[in-house]
């Protein structure tokens, strides 16, 4: 019973040095609401575009004072996608060359049907997700295409 005690009692220092730590920082970054904002090439300077970028912000149709990074998580994605597509057809392949050269062996089909099964599995979700991305953006945005395929002002 006395470990419950030093239990409890610990659990109750550990609770008020949190709620401390809430109200002094809640303090401390009230006090600097007021505050006027420092700009940000005073405090790390003007940073150069890095090569490759410019053309990037190019083709996108942005200007440079415009956040391209809706651009390049769009472009990320599309890149994961047809990664993974590539990576669905290499397991159908491979899964093809299991089943050629297993011989007829019953651990052989069963891997060989785990292998495809994943790989339709994993297209299908993600085409699951696109579509269900889709859904929501027309219901929230009243258009479909509004998440997938933003428009920058």
């Amino acid at each position: 019973m006395k470990w419950l005690h030093a239990t409890t009692n610990l659990l109750l220092l550990k609770s008020s040095l949190l709620l401390i730590v809430f109200v002094f920082g809640g303090i401390i970054l009230s006090s600097q609401v007021g505050a006027q904002p420092i700009p940000v090439e005073d405090t790390i300077g003007v940073i150069d575009t890095p090569p490759g970028v410019t053309e990037q912000i190019a083709k996108s149709g942005l200007s440079t004072d415009e956040i391209a990074i809706f651009y390049f998580l769009t472009t990320l994605i599309t890149i994961f996608n047809v990664l993974a597509g590539i990576w669905v057809m290499f397991n159908i392949v491979f899964a093809a060359f299991i089943y050629l050269s297993g011989q007829g062996s019953s651990d052989t089909h069963k891997k060989v049907r785990d292998k495809i099964t994943m790989s339709v599995v994993g297209l299908f979700l993600l085409a699951i997700a696109y579509a269900a991305v889709a859904i929501l953006s027309l219901l929230l945005f009243g258009d479909a295409g509004y998440v997938l395929n933003p428009t920058l002002p």
